[in-house]
């Protein structure tokens, strides 16, 4: 639960904006979370989660 946190966490704070936010239910499920704007110097993009947190990384400007 904290990587997951700690990853959109980290995104969000490095200009990616959350499409869908996930939620933490019942202790140990965390709803899926989706980043748009998202970059690979993030580390939702370049770390294993291990949970449902899905980047969207821009391929063209």
């Amino acid at each position: 639960m904290a990587k997951i946190k700690d990853h959109v966490d980290d995104a969000t704070a490095n200009g990616a904006a959350i499409v869908v936010d996930g939620k933490l239910r019942s202790g140990l499920f965390y709803e899926p979370t989706v980043l748009r704007d998202a970059t690979v110097a993030m580390k939702i993009a370049r770390e294993e989660t291990f949970g449902p947190g899905c980047p969207a990384v821009p391929v063209f400007n």
